[in-house]
């Protein structure tokens, strides 16, 4: 990103400020000045100083802890001077900072992918830094706003503030990708492996007890199943005042497909013994999505079709999106939030925002009009991509939170309906109990996602 910003993508920044600073677009266009010019010392207004240059990676100096990706001062120990006359100078590009991050520049102008076709998080920028466990856009917007509040408190004046989520907000939500272990083709693939016709993924005498179980399920039949969890995560959420979102994949004939369909009575009937507002379904997007768009408009038709409403948002399979196209597509389809937006190999903040955010359209120049609600941390990532312990599942979730909760935004943890296998992961359905219980304690209030699509509408209001 070698210019300045221009006035469509300071609007953008603006949007997102304005849901902590609801006067904030009043202000800049009365009292800010955005320019490459160092002689504005006296105008008694708000000297926002602009880069033209890309972003530097290769002499990368912080000031308080946080990198200066545009650097344009040679002064690098304060972002800003409030001088005797009144006026507030900002020494570096600290909008053109935010809106690299937030509008996920570094990730729509790469061609990076892993093996499903994903962003990597080793390709991200703030991997790269080292600042993928803290909102790094949250932080650069404090130091705008902290600056702009002495600038009017010098003038006689004050800034309106709020917390978009007060205290802040746990977003918790659950794939639901299967829903039988025992389900016939996959008590068949077990057999397969048993037999050795395909490849065994786990120890023979393990896979033979697999086996046995399979057979003495479908012998009892209404015995009950590991993988239906629902009611067990939703009785967990009310006793620790958490909601729940289900996203439910319809069966396809793709080998990453699910077991059922929409229609299936089991997910039926259990749908509708959800008590709104304290947990409601919408769309997990098929995997093939990212290559056949028209399989998102498919689903979406046959939920319509067996839920008798249109989808409010959607979680991709696997995490398997493409910024910012699959986002054009749920705009044109008439969605309301996306909660894909997370790295499967590495949890934490993947635009360094720790709120719902709408996602940009570089070559457009312009916003869309989607909410974007961050994916923080997902039981896959740390129990299948990064093998860690409980102690450094946990430490790294508390650690997100206290962010999260500093700048009252939404905390969002994913945890699938299939994951409380206890004989691979002793202790797992104690944790995840207990996970929920602390994140309560620090005073999360739990919430849905189509009521964060809209508060955030609301938040927006009037913008």
């Amino acid at each position: 990103m070698n210019r300045e910003l221009n006035n469509d993508e300071i609007d953008y920044l603006l949007l997102h400020l304005s849901h902590q600073a609801p006067n904030i677009k009043i202000l800049f266009n009365q009292h800010v000045i955005y320019t490459n010019h160092s002689t504005c010392n006296d105008t008694k207004k708000i000297i926002f100083t602009c880069s033209s240059y890309p972003v530097n990676t290769v002499h990368l100096e912080p000031i308080d802890q946080l990198p200066v990706l545009f650097p344009v001062s040679n002064d690098l120990t304060r972002w800003y001077t409030l001088t005797n006359n009144g006026t507030l100078i900002f020494h570096h590009d600290i909008l053109k900072s935010a809106f690299y991050i937030l509008s996920g520049w570094d990730e729509a102008h790469s061609t990076d992918a892993d093996e499903h076709g994903r962003f990597p998080h080793t390709s991200s920028l703030l991997y790269q830094l080292d600042w993928l466990g803290k909102p790094l856009v949250n932080y650069y917007f404090e130091i705008i706003l902290n600056g702009i509040k002495e600038y009017l408190v010098f003038h006689k004046t004050h800034l309106d503030e709020r917390k978009p989520f007060n205290p802040f907000a746990c977003f918790i939500s659950h794939d639901v990708d299967r829903i039988w272990y025992h389900h016939p083709r996959e008590a068949y693939w077990r057999f397969k492996q048993l037999l050795g016709i395909d490849v065994c993924l786990i120890p023979r005498k393990k896979m033979f007890n697999e086996c046995l179980n399979d057979l003495k399920y479908f012998w009892r039949y209404k015995s009950k199943d590991p993988w239906w969890t629902m009611d067990y995560l939703v009785k967990t959420s009310r006793a620790n005042g958490m909601k729940n979102t289900f996203y439910l994949l319809d069966q396809s004939q793709d080998k990453q497909g699910s077991r059922y369909a929409f229609s299936n009575p089991h997910i039926q009937k259990w749908s509708k013994n959800l008590t709104s507002p304290l947990a409601e379904v919408d769309i997990h997007a098929p995997y093939a999505t990212i290559d056949k768009p028209v399989s998102l408009k498919e689903t979406i038709d046959h939920f319509k079709a067996a839920f008798g409403r249109h989808p409010i948002g959607v979680r991709h399979h696997f995490l398997r999106f493409r910024y910012p196209d699959t986002y054009l597509l749920h705009e044109s389809l008439g969605l309301k939030y996306d909660a894909s937006f997370g790295f499967a190999g590495k949890s934490g903040f993947r635009n360094g925002y720790c709120l719902p955010f709408m996602p940009y359209d570089h070559k457009a120049n312009k916003i869309i009009n989607l909410w974007v609600i961050p994916l923080n941390a997902m039981e896959v990532t740390f129990l299948n991509y990064e093998k860690s312990g409980w102690k450094y599942f946990s430490d790294s979730i508390n650690t997100m939170v206290d962010e999260t909760m500093k700048f009252g935004g939404v905390f969002s943890l994913l945890w699938h309906n299939c994951r409380f296998d206890e004989k691979s992961f002793p202790g797992i359905t104690d944790f995840y109990s207990k996970t929920i219980k602390s994140i309560h304690q620090k005073g999360a209030k739990g919430i849905l996602g189509s009521e964060i699509a809209s508060h955030m509408d609301s938040l927006t209001s009037g913008f």
